[in-house]
């Protein structure tokens, strides 16, 4: 059960004891990835996943689950070993490969709103804002209730609202386009 794995892996990061905790989060991505409410559970999935890279960076001394985990994304077999990547560099503090492995993710899977919105979210907390934007939009344009996505397109200047949205989705004119 996958909730049950995360509540072992962080018990056994909070002692320090981080290889069995990145074995009990590996095992509740597992769990998750199989059941289908788990798969549509993106604050649970991004609970796993960021206990999962804060404990591999805790405790990666030779980047073996680091590398593990680039082998695991270029293997193309999952779009989350990217998003996974992002976390692990991301705790880190190495930014430039975080933005690489985002960029990658929201690459794969251009319409998963969770990938666009932390990627926005990590661009804006490392102080670029300007280059925040774009996922950030693209993340409100594909939920525009997630109220963190709205506070950080206010906090870089962007008002959230209809013309957010993508073309596809605003209302169209009542009136025909061109000439009467």
């Amino acid at each position: 059960h996958s909730h049950t794995s995360f509540y072992l892996g962080a018990s056994y990061e909070a002692m320090k004891q981080y290889h069995q905790a990145i074995q009990a989060y590996k095992q509740g991505r597992s769990a998750q990835m199989l059941s289908i409410s788990g798969k549509d559970d993106q604050d649970f999935q991004l609970r796993l996943i960021n206990g999962l890279a804060s404990a591999i960076a805790k405790s990666d001394v030779r980047d073996v689950e680091t590398d593990a985990a680039l082998q695991h994304a270029n293997s193309g077999q999952n779009p989350s070993d990217w998003f996974l990547l992002a976390k692990i560099y991301a705790y880190r503090g190495d930014a430039d490969s975080a933005i690489d492995a985002y960029n990658r993710a929201c690459l794969v899977e251009p319409n998963n709103s969770l990938y666009a919105k932390e990627y926005g979210l990590f661009l804006e907390k490392i102080g670029q804002a300007a280059k925040a934007e774009a996922p950030l939009r693209r993340a409100y344009s594909l939920n525009s209730s997630d109220s963190q996505v709205v506070m950080a397109l206010r906090r870089i200047g962007v008002v959230p609202g209809p013309s957010l949205r993508d073309e596809n989705a605003l209302a169209k004119p009542i009136m025909p386009k061109g000439p009467i």
